[in-house]
């Protein structure tokens, strides 16, 4: 099964708070959210593979953390 590379790739990487190397590469979407729409405090929980993650809002900040425990 070949991957979906409908989505268009990230043309940059952050490599360093003040410099960025372009660096292309093949993307296959997982999950979408609408930012936009989410609430402060609001948190969505991940599942990729075995992994787990929660995804929330803080003010303008967009936090993605590992489940732990």
């Amino acid at each position: 099964m070949e991957n979906d590379t409908t989505a268009p790739p990230p043309k940059y990487y952050e490599l360093y708070p003040s410099k960025t190397e372009e660096i292309p590469v093949k993307v296959r979407p997982v999950i979408e959210i609408d930012f936009k729409r989410m609430r402060d405090g609001e948190a969505y929980l991940i599942k990729i593979g075995d992994e787990e993650y929660v995804i929330r809002k803080e003010g303008r900040s967009i936090i993605l953390e590992e489940v732990i425990e």
